[in-house]
């Protein structure tokens, strides 16, 4: 039955990562963990009061309602916020097999340690696998080529240096960030894990959930309320005064004996959002592509074009 339920766990875990990928470059990662946490909460309260286990926070101890408290501040107003970030940035593909991963092996690791349980030779080829998979995964993927272009290095010319783009340079301190930040996620998962394993001989699923996950929502709503609260507005209102232009470039094919020296263009998808004023009328956009060049036309909206007014004359007008 456990091993069931963390299977099920993984799977819903896999199918929201896509969804906050969609959306994480877009929306703030503090708001999107809030809505989150704060719909799970609705779902979770009501399934508690149906199910009638309320009664099992009512006896619970100070020390364990404390303990469920802190694992859902942990694990929903830190650790989510920064998973959701690490999606915007390094995608679906690498944050959530590399995460899920550690997450296992810090976790299982924690329960030996921590609580006690059972040691097998199973758990260290799991965590070899684990690791090395997260490696492969890090380290193999192709990175998306930015604007910038390195400067070729001649064979057998010992002066030569790799000068790299500033943006370039910017992407790759990103990207070091956000590892650092994927390393961050499942030690949030974990504390917050072993927390709550503590108080399960005395709280049952339903009521744990229903304490933890309003606890993290609560934070982090009131944390953009009080400093941030034009990101939850935005998030919230209509987005119809938003354009977003994708694409999708290919690469260009090559033999496979050959070196890249320059890369001036880069493949892959695209997109970008841009914001225009009230004063746009948006179902009248259009857009024209000639010779390389996407040319959009906003037209002003009727309510903020200038119009004439006639001035009737009265007939005793002097």
């Amino acid at each position: 039955m456990g091993e069931a339920a963390a299977v099920a766990a993984a799977v819903s875990w896999a199918f929201s990562s896509v969804a906050m990928t969609s959306v994480s470059v877009r929306v703030p990662a503090l708001v999107i963990g809030a809505l989150m946490a704060s719909f799970a909460s609705v779902i979770l309260v009501t399934a508690l009061v149906i199910t009638g286990q309320y009664e099992d926070l009512t006896a619970a101890s100070a020390a364990t309602l404390l303990a469920l408290v802190t694992s859902g501040v942990v694990g929903f107003a830190i650790g989510e916020p920064i998973y959701v970030r690490t999606l915007s940035i390094l995608g679906m593909q690498r944050t959530y097999p590399v995460a899920m991963g550690l997450f296992i092996l810090f976790s299982s690791t924690g329960g030996i340690v921590l609580l006690g349980e059972r040691f097998t030779p199973g758990l260290v080829l799991g965590g070899v696998l684990i690791v090395g998979g997260a490696y492969l995964i890090a380290a193999f993927r192709r990175e998306p080529s930015h604007g910038g272009h390195a400067a070729p290095s001649l064979p057998g010319d010992a002066s030569s240096r790799t000068a790299v783009a500033p943006a370039a340079v910017q992407a790759r301190s990103r990207h070091l960030r956000a590892y650092g930040m994927l390393v961050l996620v499942p030690v949030m998962w974990t504390t917050a894990t072993l927390v709550l394993a503590r108080t399960a001989d005395e709280v049952g699923p339903i009521p744990a959930a229903a304490l933890r996950v309003p606890a993290g929502a609560m934070l982090l709503t009131a944390f953009l309320l009080l400093v941030r609260p034009r990101d939850l507005g935005d998030a919230l209102r209509s987005r119809r005064d938003v354009l977003t232009i994708a694409g999708e470039t290919a690469s260009e094919d090559r033999s496979e004996d050959s070196r890249l020296l320059i890369r001036e263009r880069r493949s892959g998808k695209f997109s970008r959002s841009l914001r225009f004023p009230n004063v746009v009328n948006g179902e009248a956009i259009e857009a024209n592509f000639d010779d390389g060049v996407l040319s959009i036309t906003l037209p002003k909206a009727e309510h903020v074009k200038p119009r004439q007014i006639p001035v009737t004359v009265s007939g005793n007008a002097n």
